[in-house]
Order: structure tokens, then sequence, then C-alpha cells
């Protein structure tokens, strides 16, 4: 059995791939969190599965991609949407 695809995540601050990722998968609270670590720094991100109900299609089909892999997310888009470097 192959190990599962780990999300590729770019960062926002300093647009390099970030130096960690980690995918945890909650049953209890049934959600994902994606973890992405750079530059000391800690982003997370977590999506219930409930949520994904309200989502379009094509929501679910970028974070299906982004989930396995097959296209690039971006961590710590708010420090750089606020200013904050």
């Amino acid at each position: 059995m192959s190990a599962p695809t780990l999300p590729r995540v770019r960062c926002a601050v300093c647009g390099k791939p970030v130096d960690g990722v980690e995918l945890r998968y909650d049953p209890r609270e049934r959600s994902r969190t994606l973890i992405a670590r750079c530059h000391g720094d800690v982003d997370r991100m977590t999506v219930h599965d409930n949520d994904l109900q309200n989502w379009t299609a094509e929501e679910r089909r970028q974070f299906e991609a982004i989930d396995h892999g097959k296209i690039e997310g971006l961590a710590f888009t708010t420090k750089r949407l606020g200013g904050e470097w």
C-alpha cells in the first residue's frame, strides 16, 4: 500500500513551498485540518465534512485536487492580505 499524497502548499509570505505539511482527519468532529509550517509560523485550515455539502461542485473539485496533491494550495494568505510580514 502506498503512502497518501500530501497536499502541495506554497507560502503567500515568502512565495516558496512551505517547510512542512500535515493533514489530520478527526473522525469524532468529522473534519480535516491542513497544517502548514513555514518561517517558524503555523497556518491551519479546518473543513468539516458537513461544510462540503454547501460548496459548489467547482469548490469541491478544487478542494479535492488540493487534498490529493494535484494542484497547489496557498497558506498564510491572511498575513499577506493583512499586511503583516
